[in-house]
């Protein structure tokens, strides 16, 4: 993704690697979401071999900042992965993880729409209530072949606002954003060039 991309956001890149996300350590339960919490606080499953992130962010509102990542797998590992995820997501509606932070946190797991891009799709929400804070996060994954593209949303609220107001907070994850990242994708593989 670059600048000028998409018309109203500013992208920039990020310099993490596969070897920076080994340092980070998911301590999560029960043991049917670890596969689940790799691939929404990693944005990887296993075997991945390439990793590439770029935040993109609405110029008018820079509140609005959403990582988008793109992993590589070997041939075949891509479809383990997210069907690794899937199985992990359909036995997993609350998930236990330790905070960046230190703290022990319980989120509430569902799933939504997603448009029908690439070679299979999954959106992953979450939501917890912690110290009168309300968050909500909004992951949506899509596999095109060998490339696992991920856009991560995110809105905290006061847990006093009505469920009205708190509409306005919501991540949204906007469908543009992921049929370009994801048509992007599609020509890299079929030319054969870098993703």
């Amino acid at each position: 993704m670059t600048e000028g991309e998409i018309a109203g956001y500013r992208i920039t890149h990020g310099d993490e690697t596969l070897a920076d996300l080994e340092k980070l350590k998911i301590d999560a339960s029960p043991a049917e979401c670890v596969p689940l919490a790799e691939m929404i606080f990693r944005a990887r499953g296993e075997k991945a071999t390439g990793y590439s992130r770029s935040y993109v962010t609405e110029k008018r509102s820079f509140a609005d900042t959403m990582p988008v990542i793109l992993t590589s797998y070997p041939p075949g590992e891509a479809e383990r992965a997210f069907s690794s995820m899937e199985k992990s997501l359909s036995a997993c509606r609350t998930l236990d993880f330790r905070s960046r932070y230190g703290g022990s946190i319980r989120a509430k797991v569902s799933t939504g729409a997603v448009a029908e891009v690439g070679d299979e799709s999954a959106h992953v929400k979450t939501s917890l209530s912690k110290d009168g804070i309300d968050t909500y996060d909004s992951y949506v994954l899509v596999r095109t072949g060998s490339v696992i593209v991920y856009v991560h949303g995110h809105g905290g609220m006061s847990s006093s606002l009505s469920e009205q107001q708190k509409k306005r907070f919501m991540p949204v994850v906007k469908e543009e954003l992921i049929s370009r990242q994801v048509a992007k994708v599609e020509a890299a593989l079929q030319t054969g060039s870098a993703v």
